[in-house]
């Protein structure tokens, strides 16, 4: 399975934990990390969601990188001959 599949995957469901994830009271463990004490009850959805985000525009990245040889007709690898 090439890897832009993975992290389309997790960015999609990071985005959608973090939408999940805001408004919700935190739990105890997640009231003593770093994104609770600095953004509050809402900073973990946030922290998700730009996670998220980002995953997901590196496996958009990923899959133009994959597309474009396919596209093209040409070998991933050229070789001069």
């Amino acid at each position: 399975m090439p890897r832009f599949v993975v992290a389309l995957i997790i960015g999609v469901g990071a985005l959608l934990n973090g939408w999940y994830r805001l408004g919700t009271p935190a739990t105890d463990a997640e009231q003593t990390g770093w994104l609770y004490t600095r953004f509050g009850p809402n900073g973990i959805g946030w922290g998700m969601i730009v996670l998220g985000a980002v995953v997901l525009i590196v496996g958009v990245f990923m899959l133009r990188a994959w597309l474009t040889p396919v596209k093209m007709g040409e070998p991933k690898v050229k070789r001069d001959r």
